[in-house]
């Protein structure tokens, strides 16, 4: 609930330009989906890492210790808030070209349900952090992904019809991921905000995977070419981690922000290599590798995968940044993917 009636006029007024931008770009919301804040009651009340942890969550922006760490928060809300938003950009290039009234229904589904999460970050930016945060959440609607100006290179790349089932169910997951160690976050009205926002994104698990097993149950896409589109994913959510050894992880964890990937021993410079080794393996277990090897996703079944499937190489940052965008037939190579000093990161996987 906002505390005060000029956030609440704040927010009124951001609704009015989040319902112009669907103007803008031609959306129609799912009428099944309610646009609103969703908060979960089950988060802890302390923080469970870091320096800070034992003791309670901060409820208001007021309450975090240092500045530094305010302003962190504020960037990984506004990179969260952007990768929704421009994800409605990213898929409503597709929606006239649909495959089917199936496909075209589910797709305004997922476009509506990433405008909800990027409604609950413009709420996060607009109630705790002033006119830096109203700022913030406005920006949120005048960037676009057909411009190229998505903070995260993954959401500047153009999908088609072949490869979108594939960045569905990689994309998403890597999503899925973030969300999931934001949910231990020490401030506790992002933490509430994360499980209803994992609880939606199953679902868009749900269509990359059956898309994956309908376009090679049907036969009429090369099992080559279809490799290559997963290939192609695989290399852009590779690199969405992060570099391997991060100070910015390290920053993270100890000021209570990003809580690590679970199970093991924790080593905060390398939560980024931690998560993309645990994304690697969870592609083996849903794609029924029982060898669950974490160097090689060679040996899917031919259901989804059936060729090569392996991590791309380590690349060293470059100062330049490179963009992706889709082709007919993506080269095997994971050159098509963004270079790991580009902007196809989350913020907390920046390499020092």
């Amino acid at each position: 609930m906002l505390a005060t009636g000029a956030q609440r006029i704040a927010f009124d007024d951001w609704v009015d330009a989040m319902r112009e931008w669907h103007r803008e770009i031609d959306v129609a919301p799912d009428p099944e989906v309610v646009l609103s804040t969703k908060f979960s009651d089950t988060a802890g009340t302390e923080i469970g890492f870091g320096r800070y942890a034992g003791e309670r969550r901060w409820e208001s922006v007021a309450e975090i210790p240092q500045p530094e760490i305010k302003d962190e928060l504020l960037r990984l809300i506004v990179w969260q808030g952007d990768s929704e938003v421009r994800a409605v950009e990213q898929a409503r290039q597709l929606l006239d070209s649909a495959p089917s009234e199936h496909d075209r229904r589910r797709l305004v589904r997922h476009m509506s349900e990433e405008t909800r999460h990027g409604w609950q970050m413009a709420y996060l930016l607009v109630t705790h952090f002033g006119d830096e945060g109203r700022r913030a959440a406005r920006e949120l609607l005048e960037r676009r992904a057909t411009r190229g100006e998505a903070l995260l290179e993954m959401f500047n790349v153009t999908l088609n019809w072949v490869d979108v089932f594939s960045w569905h169910n990689w994309g998403d997951r890597v999503g899925k991921y973030q969300l999931t160690m934001f949910a231990g976050c020490g401030f506790a009205p992002f933490a509430r905000s994360i499980a209803p926002m994992l609880q939606e994104e199953g679902f868009h698990l749900v269509i990359g995977y059956q898309g994956m097993q309908r376009i090679a149950a049907a036969g009429r896409v090369p099992v080559e070419i279809h490799q290559r589109y997963i290939n192609r994913m695989l290399a852009i959510c590779y690199d969405a981690f992060g570099s391997e050894v991060s100070s910015r992880a390290q920053k993270v964890y100890d000021w209570g922000l990003k809580a690590p990937w679970s199970g093991g021993k924790v080593d905060p410079p390398r939560a980024n290599e931690r998560a993309r080794a645990a994304f690697i393996e969870g592609g083996c277990l849903i794609s029924g590798n029982s060898t669950r090897r974490r160097s090689s996703l060679a040996s899917w079944p031919s259901s989804i995968a059936p060729i090569s499937a392996r991590p791309p190489p380590r690349r060293r940052p470059r100062p330049t940044r490179a963009r992706s965008g889709a082709t007919s037939t993506p080269a095997t190579s994971s050159r098509t993917s963004t270079r790991a000093g580009g902007r196809n990161r989350s913020p907390c996987a920046t390499p020092r």
